[in-house]
């Protein structure tokens, strides 16, 4: 959350400009934010879009098992998505089933909610024309091997690591 905290301009995004605030009805109701599997911290994010007058929608991914979508922080408990998509097999296909799910809501900004959602939230959100981390290095956000390269690349210590398929091949 500290991390979208730094990255959103929230005083563009959302009614309230400070966090954890809870204003009253900004006359913004009617957009929305898409998390991309909201479990674990990412539950926080959307209680925190909600807290700032955003409609949330959840976007579940094909990579998350349907049994962990309930796999969500005290905190976030309460959660109630204004609408519900599942990814469908074609990025086209998925954009079109968010869309009729949002209905009338503006759909402003879509955010990874956990590791299983990095690609699909990258993908979406440039298909959309929102702010985005783009799909030219979401590999490297899912694959530690390719994170740490790039880490090394940018000039950054790194941390030793191999790649392998089985413990055997890191013990030859």
């Amino acid at each position: 959350v500290k991390v979208l905290y730094a990255q959103a301009d929230w005083t563009q995004m959302a009614g309230p400009s400070k966090p954890g605030s809870k204003g009253g009805s900004n006359g913004r109701t009617k957009r929305a934010m898409v998390i991309v599997d909201p479990v674990s911290s990412g539950a926080n994010v959307a209680v925190e879009a909600q807290a700032r007058d955003y409609k949330v929608i959840a976007l579940w991914t094909l990579d998350l098992p349907v049994d962990f979508r309930s796999h969500v922080p005290m905190a976030a408990a309460h959660l109630r998505y204004a609408a519900e998509a599942e990814e469908q097999p074609t990025l086209e296909a998925t954009v079109a089933e968010l869309k009729r799910k949002a209905g009338s809501l503006e759909v402003v900004a879509c955010i990874c909610g956990c590791e299983s959602g990095v690609k699909v939230a990258d993908r979406v959100s440039e298909a959309l024309g929102l702010r985005t981390n783009g799909t030219k290095l979401s590999d490297s956000r899912r694959n530690k091997k390719l994170q740490q390269n790039a880490v090394s690349a940018a000039g950054l210590r790194a941390v030793r690591e191999a790649l392998g398929t089985s413990w055997d091949d890191k013990m030859a």
